[in-house]
């Protein structure tokens, strides 16, 4: 079931079922995400793992166990 209204709303510090300020209905406003950063890189495994054991190998020649 997915959610047909949402609001955002302060409640009246008096009144219970009143708002002091509440939005229209927000599930109607149209939602664009753009993003000025690079789209995000596949991540290749392999590399990653070869990287890590170059890392370990320095470590483990250089003296840093």
């Amino acid at each position: 079931m997915e959610s047909e209204f949402a609001h955002i709303g302060v409640p009246h510090p008096e009144h219970k079922r009143d708002w002091i300020y509440r939005t229209k209905n927000i599930m109607g406003l149209v939602q664009t995400v753009e993003s000025e950063l690079p789209p995000v890189e596949d991540t290749d495994a392999e590399a990653v793992l070869t990287i890590r054991e170059e890392i370990e190998k320095w470590r483990r020649d250089n003296g840093n166990d």
